[in-house]
């Protein structure tokens, strides 16, 4: 006899359905939720053609705190070109003893395990996370995702630019080490807890309430991730 016809019969109400994790995170107080704000640094700008992540770095945030880091170089197994060096000043020899993406991505999501990941421009750092989640076949992720240039683009909308460099000018944000995982982590992190001050004096109070004022789909990168299997 199933649960429910047994609760039927001996009259016990029947027990409500748990919520979807994604309908409950909804409903998260901002104050509670865990934002997990990262980035990447790469041998270039494209993924899917060969590119790889040399660096990765990630805080997270809750109430306005860090409560956590992550930081680690990364090993392309390719040589870097002078290009990205230049940018980034990561060279061949900096990477060498560093561990592989095989080795540094699972731990990196497991930090980033139940929180709402931030990035400036996140489509770039996204696009590169979900090829690289799919080459080692990793199948659990689920989380929402926040892109502090659409949050900058509609808090500050008669502003031109919506750099991190000029939202760092525009907020007096410090950046130690400029096109640098964590020091661009930083620096995103504090123009997001800014922005959550922001909002939060405007009324919002929820998750489901931030996600709206985002726009579009904070959840869409959990749908092409699931259609790549």
């Amino acid at each position: 006899m199933n649960d429910k016809k047994q609760q039927e019969m001996e009259g016990m109400p029947e027990q409500p359905p748990k919520p979807k994790k994604e309908d409950k995170a909804k409903n998260t107080p901002l104050e509670e939720a865990e934002f997990v704000v990262f980035d990447l640094e790469t041998t270039g700008l494209g993924a899917k053609f060969g590119d790889e992540i040399i660096e990765i770095a990630g805080i997270r945030i809750k109430n306005g705190k860090v409560i956590d880091k992550f930081s680690t170089l990364v090993n392309p197994c390719r040589p870097i070109s002078s290009g990205a060096t230049a940018v980034n000043g990561i060279t061949d020899e900096m990477v060498a003893k560093a561990p592989k993406i095989t080795e540094v991505l699972p731990k990196f999501l497991e930090f980033s395990k139940d929180g709402v990941f931030v990035a400036h421009n996140a489509s770039f750092d996204m696009g590169f996370l979900l090829e690289k989640m799919k080459q080692i076949n990793y199948r659990s992720y689920r989380e929402s995702v926040l892109d502090t240039l659409v949050l900058s683009r509609k808090i500050h909308s008669a502003e031109k630019s919506h750099s991190l460099p000029s939202i760092r000018r525009r907020l007096n944000v410090n950046c130690e080490s400029e096109h640098r995982a964590m020091g661009d982590v930083a620096a995103t992190g504090e123009i997001l807890v800014l922005f959550l001050d922001i909002l939060a004096k405007d009324g919002l109070r929820t998750l489901k309430d931030l996600n709206k004022f985002h726009g579009g789909d904070p959840f869409k990168y959990v749908k092409m991730y699931n259609s790549m299997f």
